[in-house]
């Protein structure tokens, strides 16, 4: 039984998203693996190489992976890891393995990373360390998520919130943003993107950081995504003006609360529209969307770190006030070629994770 792996160039995305769309409903499989954003690594990153995995001719697996430079440190990384089924360990750990020996000597990398959404303790993980996978430092993608299921009826999305830790406060919020005549739509305009970006700007100014990205970050990955239906921006609006706003990723089963931010203007303060923002995107999710279920807040901070002086305590808050629960996943995995390079890096971002209290 032998494995092969090809290259996946631009005339073999019919089959590229053919084997995507062939993997059905799959909590592995994210907007990572969307052909559009590959595209948006491929303008994102020194190199893209899209790769197929064949056992025995079948096609098993693929993967979108780009070439990055971390003070000189060059890695490959596969962002969500590859797009297969996981609940085959014996599987899981050969495809792993091949795609670790294909890129094995490229470019003088010193390691590839992926981080596949596999729940932590699940036998995939065990899989991903028997193929040489060695724990990274840091997460890349988010890894421990506050998640709400999507109610069909907005009666049933409070009632399931309810259920489910709907703190007092965050319902009260709600109905003072509607009464005072905040609205929420959904759009795909670039220029409300760009609304969102001068929001995060003047976010970023007034928190001392927030880990904004450049603007280039946002507008490319819309670029592309939003035509294809996987981002739209959703904003909050009184009177014209627009109190909120948020990027989600929409793929699959699943909606992702990527970036967001809010009016420091004084009234806008006091009524609080993010609230408000978050559940109506739910409501226009189950309306348009009904194929998704999940709705992804996306990080929250360790229960170790659940206190009111870490930098990352309110945003955190906010989300668990809505109900919920949280998952897991397990930690970015790295298959070491050059161990002394890897090291360099390794030891640095253990000193971003103590800085920034990343955790």
């Amino acid at each position: 039984m032998t494995w092969h792996v090809h290259h996946i160039g631009p005339d073999d995305r019919g089959r590229y998203e053919d084997f995507v769309a062939s993997l059905g409903p799959c909590e592995q499989l994210t907007f990572y693996h969307s052909w559009e954003w590959g595209e948006v690594m491929g303008e994102r990153t020194a190199r893209l190489e899209r790769v197929a995995l064949e056992h025995d001719a079948e096609l098993v697996a693929v993967a979108q992976v780009g070439l990055h430079d971390d003070h000189g440190v060059v890695f490959w990384y596969a962002p969500r890891g590859l797009a297969m089924d996981h609940s085959d360990p014996q599987r899981v750990a050969a495809a792993y393995g091949v795609l670790r020996d294909h890129f094995r000597g490229r470019e003088s990398a010193a390691f590839l990373r992926v981080d596949p959404n596999v729940l932590q303790g699940a036998p995939a993980e065990a899989a991903l360390d028997a193929a040489g996978g060695k724990r990274a430092a840091i997460f890349t993608q988010v890894e421990r998520c506050w998640v709400a299921e999507v109610q069909p009826t907005p009666e049933a999305q409070l009632e399931w919130l309810k259920e489910r830790g709907l703190r007092s406060n965050t319902r009260r919020l709600f109905n003072k943003s509607r009464k005072a005549g905040v609205t929420v739509r959904a759009s795909d305009d670039p220029q409300d993107l760009e609304t969102l970006i001068a929001m995060l700007r003047e976010l970023d100014a007034r928190k001392g950081g927030i880990g904004k990205h450049d603007d280039e970050h946002y507008r490319t990955q819309f670029a592309h995504m939003a035509p294809a239906g996987h981002q739209k921006v959703f904003l909050a609006e009184k009177d014209g003006r627009v109190g909120a706003a948020s990027l989600m990723a929409i793929y699959g089963q699943e909606a992702s609360f990527l970036h967001g931010a809010s009016s420091a203007e004084e009234d806008f303060r006091k009524l609080a529209p993010s609230y408000l923002l978050h559940l109506e995107t739910m409501a226009w999710l189950a309306q348009h969307r009904p194929e998704v279920t999940r709705y992804n807040f996306w990080g929250i901070v360790s229960e170790e770190n659940r206190r009111p002086e870490h930098p990352r305590h309110g945003y955190s808050e906010f989300k668990r006030g809505f109900g919920g629960y949280k998952v897991e996943y397990i930690r970015a995995r790295e298959f070491v070629y050059r161990p002394l390079r890897r090291s360099a890096l390794y030891l640095l971002e253990t000193y971003r994770t103590k800085r920034y209290q990343n955790d």
